[in-house]
């Protein structure tokens, strides 16, 4: 083991002038990159005038999912204070819009032993949550030999992914055990994991804490405000189409789709949310190509009769979006990308579309479809066919949208079960 993370750590050093230059590169189109790389080198400065607890979401689907559960531990441990890692810069922006000052947040460092230990000694964790599937070596070593509690929270683990891991079992066993628990969303995922090596002592079922999405009265007039801002006071008479997080080729399908439908451009204003920044102006200049009128959030462009297509170049406001619209396609599901977050919709009660590619979250999909609280279409023609017969029928497509907020509500609780294991792993340190 110790041989193995030797020449784990040992490539990673060598390789490391091409992780920077990469990274720099990347800064070419998404300028936040070129900053803050120091932070990814483990150097950081960080008060410690309160204990912390440290929580790391890659990126901007993980800390979205985390953003309840940092809020809850915020109000519970006013005496700690809480900090974020990400890896990426959306999941960065995310943090700072959603959380602001409330938190401290750092970019996580390479995984080389060096970066670990100074970014390690620095923060002084004395909790590390990891959310979702991250697993890192000399992270999750080097905070199990400072005898740091490590948590893996609402963890997932797919078939595809544990297939792998068993041709490496002896050393993910090692890594799993290091884990003080591991709170899986579901039975399926829990079995995945013992089955790659970890300890069934280890593993308990919470539930997937993406269900434990609050919209409270202040969230709610945030959206009215934020409504009144952008639509031109003239009269909207026009349903609204929201498409969101969307990928490279899925806007072109779908904006050519309707386009060969006047009627449907005609009767729907569209909110295009593509999933990376890094694509807005891709995005526009296509509309804009095509002779759609767009207008961007980025300008403080106002909606108006006119305008065919708004461009959400934002990021952390589309979850706002949902409570503005008749009718949602959640992206990356007409690609092979596997699907984003569709619970965000059955927050709001909203008729909610997927394509076919859903294997991020296949179990959510596919019991939502079994109750018919979601729509799942084969191509782009049958989403079209349903914007079609939502014209005709509203009403049908409205209780869809109810059942999916049933839906929601029914399986809310992760939450509580996590908060329970982490006041447990605190108890520990104290």
């Amino acid at each position: 083991m110790k041989l193995l993370i030797f020449l784990y750590s040992l490539g990673f050093r060598l390789t490391l002038p091409f992780v920077l230059a990469r990274l720099y590169w990347r800064g070419r189109r998404e300028p936040l990159y070129r900053r803050r790389i120091s932070e990814r080198l483990g150097l950081i400065q960080i008060p410690q005038e309160k204990k912390t607890i440290w929580l790391h979401a890659v990126s901007m689907g993980e800390v979205k999912a985390a953003i309840p559960l940092v809020r809850n531990l915020l109000q519970q441990y006013p005496q700690w204070q809480m900090m974020i890692t990400t890896t990426t810069a959306t999941g960065s922006q995310t943090v700072q819009q959603e959380l602001g000052k409330d938190v401290l947040h750092y970019y996580l460092p390479f995984d080389y032993r060096a970066a670990i230990k100074r970014f390690v000694e620095k923060a002084k964790p004395a909790l590390v949550i990891i959310m979702e599937t991250e697993i890192w070596p000399n992270l999750i070593n080097y905070c199990h030999k400072k005898q740091i509690p490590l948590l893996l929270a609402n963890a997932r683990l797919s078939a595809k992914s544990a297939k792998g891991y068993r041709k490496i079992r002896w050393l993910m066993q090692k890594l799993l055990n290091s884990y003080h628990f591991i709170l899986a969303q579901t039975q399926a995922d829990a079995n995945r994991f013992i089955q790659i090596g970890a300890k069934p002592d280890k593993v308990k079922v919470s539930g997937n804490v993406k269900f434990d999405i609050t919209l409270d009265n202040a969230f709610m007039q945030k959206t009215q405000s934020l409504k009144q801002e952008i639509f031109h006071p003239a009269k909207q008479a026009r349903k609204i189409l929201l498409l969101a997080s969307t990928h490279d080729n899925e806007e072109t399908m779908l904006l050519q789709a309707l386009m060969q439908h006047p009627r449907l451009m005609q009767d729907f204003l569209i909110i295009l949310v593509p999933r990376h920044p890094s694509r807005f102006n891709q995005v526009r200049q296509w509309c804009q190509t095509h002779k759609l009128m767009v207008m961007q959030r980025s300008l403080k462009q106002q909606i108006t009769p006119s305008t065919q297509v708004y461009l959400l170049d934002s990021v952390g406001e589309l979850v706002l979006f949902y409570g503005m619209v008749d009718i949602a396609f959640v992206g990356g599901s007409l690609v092979p990308i596997g699907g984003h977050n569709v619970l965000e919709a059955a927050a709001w009660g909203l008729p909610t579309i997927v394509g076919p590619y859903t294997h991020n979250f296949a179990k959510i999909v596919k019991v939502m479809s079994q109750q018919k609280a979601l729509l799942q279409v084969a191509d782009v023609a049958e989403f079209i066919q349903h914007l079609q017969n939502f014209n005709q029928h509203p009403q049908i497509y409205a209780e869809q949208g109810e059942r999916g907020k049933r839906f929601l509500q029914a399986n809310r609780g992760a939450l509580a079960k996590h908060l329970a294991v982490i006041e447990e792993c605190l108890a520990v340190t104290t």
